[in-house]
């Protein structure tokens, strides 16, 4: 049926054609686009007890499209298309509960109902359910969380999926976390993509495979993920699954780097110190050894230390290098360790 089939039967009352040409309104099919007429026409079959209407509704008062922002009125709405059974009012229903939207905030009650959701299939609910059970903490429950991660992430919800390789390789159960992290990275996600390329770096759970490491670091770093632009950078800089390229990875250094990313900072820091595929430059060196420090980098710390030993891009200060050795050192350096020893 079209839009000119829908108008003369909604216009008999006849509610899921009614709620049907609220949809033609929502995305201009036969019609001009028309969020205010979406909202009148969800609005009639609403009163009459449609339920996809009614959530549809809801939707148009959360989001403020054809209607005035209301969230309280969305809540109503939702409670309505949930207690007749829709998985997507219901789920609506908890989102709101548990951000506290147009409703006191309520964790039992979200729960409750993305249960309902999530028992009929809704792979959302499946996910938040997982969620809320591994990071509540009044509420943590590790076999509630794998049970709904598995079962959104059997609906290739990727996040699920990525979240159980998380797990698993927590447990050190690397065989399974390769199978999830291999499902979501075939789907493109991007921590798992990076995941798979530790697990393939470190060989856990597979044979070492420093090519197809590189491989899914790349993925990853081109979407973005700076964790994964470092070890793009290293297999460059190494020449580990890739031809060795100081240029490249100075490149992927710098781009990790920028977002804080310490062991970035602290191989950019290497890179300016010996000259490799930039021009050398201890001060520039001891620039990126000391964000690098103050970001975590245990290493660089340690090279600070040799920096300040040495008189190197800085002005020579034995305790200054003690410093610095003793704060590596105390993060377990076993260099450093071995430096602040020899300065007595």
């Amino acid at each position: 049926m079209e839009y000119k089939d829908y108008i003369k039967q909604a216009k008999k009352k006849d509610r899921v054609a009614q709620f049907n040409l609220g949809l033609c309104y929502k995305d201009g099919l036969g019609v001009k686009q028309d969020y205010n007429e979406a909202a009148v026409w969800y609005e009639k079959a609403a009163k009459q007890g449609y339920a996809r209407a009614q959530n549809n509704l809801g939707v148009c008062y959360y989001n403020g499209e054809g209607v005035k922002k209301d969230l309280r009125e969305a809540v109503d709405w939702y409670r309505q298309a949930a207690q007749q059974g829709l998985a997507n009012a219901q789920f609506n229903l908890a989102e709101c509960y548990y951000k506290g939207e147009g409703v006191k905030l309520d964790y039992n009650e979200a729960v409750k109902w993305f249960k309902y959701a999530a028992e009929q299939g809704h792979i959302k609910a499946q996910y938040n359910l997982g969620l809320h059970y591994k990071d509540n903490e009044e509420d943590k429950d590790e076999e509630e969380a794998i049970k709904w991660f598995k079962l959104a992430a059997q609906q290739e919800h990727v996040e699920a999926q990525n979240s159980l390789g998380s797990y698993f390789v927590s447990i050190q159960n690397y065989d399974d976390a390769k199978y999830w992290y291999s499902c979501a990275a075939k789907l493109g996600n991007a921590e798992s993509q990076y995941g798979l390329g530790l697990l393939y770096y470190f060989g856990r759970g597979v044979e070492q495979d420093y090519t197809e490491a590189f491989h899914w670091y790349k993925c990853a770093a081109e979407q973005g993920n700076m964790d994964a632009q470092f070890y793009v950078g290293k297999c460059y800089q190494e020449g580990e699954g890739v031809k060795q390229d100081y240029n490249q990875a100075v490149l992927w250094f710098k781009m990790s780097a920028d977002k804080g990313q310490f062991g970035s900072q602290n191989n950019l820091g290497v890179c300016y110190q010996y000259g490799r595929g930039v021009q050398k430059s201890n001060i520039v060196a001891v620039k990126w050894y000391k964000l690098a420090a103050q970001n975590g980098s245990v290493r660089a710390c340690y090279n600070l230390g040799l920096c300040y030993a040495y008189g190197t891009g800085v002005k020579k200060n034995i305790d200054e290098a003690k410093n610095w050795y003793r704060l590596a050192a105390e993060k377990g350096d076993e260099m450093a360790k071995a430096e602040l020893a020899s300065l007595g």
